[in-house]
């Protein structure tokens, strides 16, 4: 399942809770998780041309691909305490 949530949902614990249920969570994440200066260094490659991006496209009304977004995934680990679980 895929949970899209608000600004309250990235919260830790509720993040480990979804991905413990093995679920998946898209969210925007705030500054508390994501400082200006991290995102910055996540995004530099990108503004360098060292880091793809992937495209998204959806038909239109005529039938033609339209792009919708571009934008890349990024993964790090967490390990928080759950009910007695990591």
């Amino acid at each position: 399942m895929l949970y899209i949530g608000d600004s309250k949902l990235p919260a830790r614990e509720t993040r480990a809770f979804v991905h413990a249920g093995g679920d998946y969570y898209l969210a925007p994440l705030s500054k508390v998780q994501l400082p200006q200066a991290v995102l910055d260094g996540y995004l530099a490659p990108v503004w360098e041309g060292q880091q793809s991006l992937q495209t998204v496209s959806r038909s239109a009304v005529d039938g033609e691909p339209r792009l919708i977004v571009e934008g890349f995934e990024r993964q790090e680990p967490m390990a928080v305490e759950l009910e007695d679980r990591l």
